[in-house]
């Protein structure tokens, strides 16, 4: 079972009404490393890796409303995330879950993740979350350095059977 995302409050935000829009401002101690971001109906959900003095980091999910309110979790189990949107229009994330020895991806939703059941893992796909069709997520993938290598297209099932209900 997939651990709960859990509150992360370790930055300052600030929030300014400019000409143009309502700008966020999220500063850290060292240094914020953003992965991706898209959209959900709560506001911007970001993915980004916060370091710490040491150079270490810890994934953070955080969601930057429209009004310009912040909220932050903290991945306990998981790093390069990709962020998708799953047949509910939640947010949902393939992750590499830790294991010594293998490294595979799932996709799990983003909140209450132990709710379902862990789907077997995949080879990840080093793809961008492009839309989601009925209970799938769609990928692509394009090799910028290559004019051989051919655009890829996954589509990854998202369906996870529901444990129990809160």
């Amino acid at each position: 079972m997939m651990q709960e995302v859990v509150p992360f409050k370790k930055f300052k935000t600030e929030t300014e009404q400019t000409g143009a829009a309502l700008v966020t401002i999220l500063t850290a101690e060292h240094e914020i490393s953003v992965r991706e971001q898209i959209e959900t109906a709560a506001g911007t959900l970001i993915a980004f890796y916060f370091y710490n003095s040491r150079g270490l980091y810890k994934l953070i999910y955080t969601i930057v409303a429209k009004n310009g309110t912040v909220q932050a979790y903290a991945e306990p189990d998981g790093i390069l995330s990709t962020l998708l949107k799953g047949p509910d229009q939640q947010p949902w994330v393939s992750i590499i879950p830790y294991h010594p020895d293998k490294e595979l991806e799932i996709s799990v939703p983003l909140f209450q993740p132990g709710l379902t059941e862990i789907p077997k893992g995949k080879r990840p796909f080093p793809g961008q979350f492009i839309c989601q069709v009925n209970q799938s997520a769609v990928f692509y993938d394009v090799d910028i350095w290559s004019d051989l290598k051919p655009d890829r297209l996954l589509n990854i099932e998202l369906c996870c059977r529901i444990l129990s209900y809160a």
